[in-house]
């Protein structure tokens, strides 16, 4: 068996071993490959994520940086769960003194900090699964976020409001991760079954953040971010009933999209985007967001 270990694996092989136990249920000795990540914060290490493969089908090095921010992410939250209940007994504690109130507040601080950070790098990491598994390039996710920020910057929006649609906008394809690579492989047309499947992604992308806590405020956002200002899209919302979130994201979204090159067509340029967003403003998009666009990117061009 082949067993590909991180470097906080090497740690924690290394220093906390002997708390491990081994689980026969696993059948770990059938595996043919082994990822072994431990959950770990700043403070401790709290568990082991462990993925077995059965076949000769190696753990893509993508994957496994997943997993490692994944268990990061657990273990870091699992830190700061236990930290703020330390915290709220501490302070019911009339005997606690101030440097003990002192010290844990400068460790749930760090965690805070550490959550942010993971939070992250989950996201920006999932948001790349996605677009690979799509065909887009790399970065076109976080392509379509930075410029949805600099969108809500335009606007003035606060910055709680920024992270929110940079988020959302990275995540907004989440639900093409549960469909078959072969629906994006296609040469010919597709089957009204795979349209049903594409058609519906955002609801399954819904459906998966529903579970991931953090994400919760992001949901409505991406949930509605199909829809058009004229209200012929699939939940017949119109105009500034559509979350300013979504709007955001979906003019973000165009604009990226035209100027990058696809399998059927050759990337347009700046002026040719805007010409055409502006003729399908007061359709499709927010005619208000896209003259801020069309101000953002001629101020870009004009610097």
């Amino acid at each position: 068996m082949e067993a590909y270990k991180s470097r906080k694996t090497v740690e924690l092989l290394e220093s906390d071993m002997k708390h491990l136990k081994p689980i026969e249920e696993i059948d770990e000795d059938k595996a043919v490959y082994c990822l072994s990540v431990p959950m770990k914060s700043s403070l401790e290490c709290v568990g082991v994520i462990v993925i077995q493969n059965y076949t000769y089908k190696e753990i893509e090095p993508d994957f496994i940086n997943m997993c490692e921010i994944t268990a990061d992410l657990f273990g870091t939250s699992m830190a700061f769960q236990k930290e703020s209940k330390e915290a709220e007994k501490l302070i019911a504690d009339k005997e606690a003194n101030a440097v003990e109130l002192q010290h844990l507040r400068a460790e749930i601080t760090a965690l805070i900090g550490d959550l942010g950070d993971e939070q992250q790098a989950f996201v920006e990491n999932l948001a790349r699964a996605v677009d690979s598994r799509s065909h887009f390039r790399a970065d076109y996710s976080r392509a379509v976020a930075k410029l949805a920020v600099e969108i809500c910057s335009a606007l003035h929006l606060n910055e709680k409001t920024k992270d929110l649609v940079y988020y959302a906008a990275l995540l907004r394809n989440i639900g093409k991760i549960t469909l078959p690579v072969e629906i994006f492989n296609k040469n010919g047309t597709l089957t009204k079954e795979e349209w049903a499947k594409l058609y519906n992604h955002p609801n399954i992308g819904v459906n998966l953040l529903m579970s991931i806590n953090f994400m919760a405020e992001v949901i409505p956002y991406i949930h509605y971010h199909k829809e058009r200002w004229d209200g012929s899209g699939k939940e017949g919302l119109s105009g500034q009933s559509i979350p300013l979130g979504s709007r955001i994201i979906a003019i973000a979204d165009a604009y990226c999209a035209l100027t990058t090159d696809r399998t059927y067509r050759k990337a347009m340029s700046v002026s040719k985007a805007l010409e055409i967003m502006k003729e399908e403003a007061n359709e499709k998009w927010d005619p208000l967001l896209v003259d801020t666009l069309i101000e953002l990117k001629n101020g870009q061009q004009i610097n």
